[in-house]
């Protein structure tokens, strides 16, 4: 596991561990790559380096996963609160964790490659296995740390095996207990980015 990746799991442990049904109650939710109008991590990143010319497939480019527009998150964190507020029962939220999702999983690539086309972006200019990117990303990592340079690296393990990766989970426990739906569907939420702008700001 990945520095990012093993923190984060340290952190949820915590946050469940510390759930009192007589106290202070807890959950998890595990929002998967979100995207939208603001977003500055996923697109920006894959928007820069489609620009420089160094975007890579990584993989076999076919990596089915679940990603998840903004609102949605959000709408998420408040079914949430109001979930753990109610009384006690089977399938009370509290001590648990959740995935959050559009609930239409997407091939990662296709939707990179159309995203990028819509926004009028260039095309990923070629690819790269995903053995090769993760020891890229370990290389690089190293070299940041070793170097005690500032910032993240230009690929990480972390990244690389998140784009290769198949990735989508079941959402009815989240619909079950919190009363989660995702509100915008993965076309309204390009329709929005479009709108928008990445940058939230059109």
């Amino acid at each position: 596991p990945t520095p990012y990746a093993s923190t984060k799991a340290a952190a949820e442990q915590l946050v469940l561990a510390a759930h009192d049904p007589r106290a202070m109650q807890t959950l998890a939710l595990r929002p998967q790559l979100m995207w939208g109008p603001g977003d500055p991590h996923l697109l920006p990143m894959i928007i820069k380096k489609a620009r420089q010319g160094t975007l890579r497939v990584v993989g076999d480019g076919t990596a089915q996963v679940d990603i998840t527009y903004i609102d949605n998150a959000a709408q998420a964190h408040l079914d949430a609160l109001h979930a753990i507020g109610k009384p006690l029962s089977a399938h009370h939220p509290g001590g648990k964790a959740y995935f959050i999702s559009n609930g239409q999983p997407v091939v990662l690539w296709d939707w990179i490659t159309t995203t990028l086309a819509a926004l009028g972006e260039p095309s990923p200019s070629a690819s790269v296995p995903r053995s090769v990117a993760v020891g890229v990303g370990w290389l690089a990592e190293t070299a940041w740390r070793l170097l005690a340079k500032k910032g993240e690296p230009p690929v990480t393990r972390y990244v690389a095996m998140k784009m290769s990766t198949h990735q989508y989970y079941d959402l009815e426990p989240a619909r079950r207990d919190l009363g989660y739906h995702p509100q915008v569907s993965m076309a309204q939420g390009l329709e929005r980015l479009l709108e928008q702008g990445v940058s939230g700001k059109g």
